[in-house]
């Protein structure tokens, strides 16, 4: 179950994507 490891990734990158 690695969607946690994912998850977090995405948010990352949505951030940084919006920043």
């Amino acid at each position: 179950m690695r969607d946690a490891s994912t998850l977090a990734d995405n948010l990352h990158f949505l951030k940084e994507s919006h920043r």
